[in-house]
């Protein structure tokens, strides 16, 4: 992965990561999650609960295994909807958790392509868990 073996300051990923809650970035939680803000945000932004489901998948496939702009897609045939998930940078935080950097666009059936950035550090048990 790249970026291994060098820290960023804390005032920087503090920064970087009130940027993207700035930007308008909303959480993607892995299936079973419901935290009500989320799904409010995704329902609002079209998607279906089947949608969430492939789409926080794709994300743990993503973060997991894919080099840093490398896209992950989906396609829900179901409804119509379809996205992907790109890893953009990666390094370790202060308690040497490996953290990643996203970005994720979906596409509705109806068209609509609503686009989002997040950042997400993994944890022991191997789940990547947006922060």
């Amino acid at each position: 992965m790249s970026g291994v073996g060098f820290r960023i300051p804390r005032g920087i990923v503090f920064l970087f990561l009130g940027a993207f809650t700035v930007s308008g970035c909303s959480q993607v939680y892995l299936p079973g999650q419901t935290l009500l803000k989320n799904r409010q945000a995704t329902e609002a932004a079209g998607l279906q609960p089947s949608d969430r489901t492939m789409a926080s998948e794709k994300l743990q496939v993503a973060l997991e295994s894919s080099i840093s702009g490398k896209s992950v897609s989906w396609k829900n045939a179901k409804s119509g909807a379809s996205g992907s998930v790109t890893p953009i940078k990666t390094w370790k935080n202060d308690q040497g958790d490996f953290c990643r950097s996203y970005s994720e666009k979906f596409t509705l059936a109806t068209g609509r392509t609503v686009s989002r950035r997040g950042v997400a550090c993994r944890m022991k048990n191997a789940v990547w868990k947006i922060v």
